[in-house]
């Protein structure tokens, strides 16, 4: 079932909003740069690399960057959501078994007290602006985004959740990006939760965690993870940005990572929650935002999105055909969103309307009733 007449127009241009970052295509100052780097770079208890050489300082968790956010003046932070709800994952459910993430494993903490927060370079904020300057051009052939996704239109989404099979699609050109996210959108306010490889923005070509956020469609405000204020980070050790430790192998195994993104109830704070035991990253204040935190959101959407700068955007998901199965074809599965009443509700295939702004290259099909199967490999939209 294809998207027909305006909700299809409106899902295009929403995920495409997406792609955002923190200078949104400003001619900044040297000066201004190093004011920039001055709000976000707070001091730390100590710091260590990961990656390929990126900085993590342990900021104490009530001086990060977030904090100084003119909306946020007097916020005090909640350690943890009011409650946590516990959707439906049942590993039974799908014939065809893949690992789950451990997002504990492997990773350092900071001390008590204390946060991981990236530390923000200059290239960062110069390389925000390049990629926001060519990332918000309309969908078209010549755009540099291409998206394949389903999803949803409704009067009050409280929450989102899905599980992704993580891959490393590989990107030619630093600037490129492959993502598969996860949306919950109202107007141009938008929250997207999923991995991406984005080498230019992230220090290496590793499939790493990512959130994003904007509220006004990418114009002026948001960023992904915290190269800008706003996400306030809770857990010691788990952030966003962080690479993925294990990825699927075409034919071999496959490995999912459960994302959740939920509305708490008494707060109206967004909260980002990861993996099977449901650890709480963080949340985006309810301060924030507008119709996002008085009444939820009204659309939501998962699938994978591209960009390039060059003539041939790269591999979405897996790199192979929707059509291809489990194995091979990237899938998204348990897709499921929380009602105006919390309820978990389960999204039907036969009920999702699709987007797929170049089936030559990426395609989507059904894996299940609430779980697809979508991407493909590189080419020219």
């Amino acid at each position: 079932m294809a998207f027909t007449g305006n909700l299809r127009i409106y899902l295009i241009i929403f995920v495409a909003l997406l792609e955002i970052s923190y200078v949104h295509g400003r001619n900044f100052s040297d000066a201004e740069l190093e004011q920039l780097l001055k709000i976000l770079n707070k001091p730390y208890l100590e710091s260590f690399k990961i990656g390929d050489g990126e900085i993590i300082d342990c900021v104490n968790i009530y001086e990060q960057p977030s904090l100084s956010h003119p909306l946020l003046k007097g916020h005090k932070i909640k350690m943890k959501p009011s409650f946590v709800p516990k959707m439906e994952h049942d590993p039974d459910k799908y014939p065809e078994k893949a690992k789950q993430v451990d997002f504990l494993s492997q990773r350092r903490a900071c001390p008590m007290g204390t946060v991981p927060i990236r530390r923000t370079t200059k290239k960062d904020l110069i390389t925000s602006q390049i990629l926001m300057k060519s990332l918000r051009k309309p969908i078209d052939n010549k755009a540099g985004v291409e998206t394949s996704a389903v999803g949803m239109k409704g009067i009050q989404y409280n929450g989102v959740y899905a599980g992704m099979n993580i891959h490393n699609p590989n990107t030619a050109d630093k600037l490129e990006f492959s993502k598969t996210a996860m949306w919950l959108a109202s107007g141009d306010e938008i929250l997207a939760v999923g991995w991406i490889v984005l080498e230019e923005l992230l220090g290496d070509n590793k499939t790493r965690f990512f959130t994003s956020w904007t509220v006004d469609g990418g114009q002026q405000t948001g960023c992904y993870n915290t190269f800008c204020r706003g996400f306030i980070q809770v857990h010691p050790s788990v952030h966003p940005g962080i690479p993925f430790n294990n990825i699927s192998v075409i034919g071999g195994d496959q490995w999912e990572a459960k994302f959740l993104i939920f509305r708490d109830r008494y707060t109206g704070d967004w909260w980002v929650v990861a993996g099977g035991t449901y650890e709480r990253i963080g949340y985006w204040p309810k301060s924030l935002f507008g119709s996002l935190a008085e009444s939820g959101g009204t659309i939501v959407a998962w699938g994978g999105q591209v960009g390039t700068l060059t003539d041939v955007d790269p591999p979405m998901g897996s790199g192979h055909y929707a059509e291809e199965g489990f194995g091979k074809a990237a899938f998204i599965r348990s897709l499921q969103f929380l009602d105006d009443q919390y309820s978990h509700i389960h999204a039907n295939w036969d009920q999702l309307p699709q987007v797929k702004t170049c089936p030559k290259y990426y395609t989507l099909d059904k894996y299940q009733s609430d779980a697809i199967f979508y991407g493909g490999p590189s080419g020219s939209c």
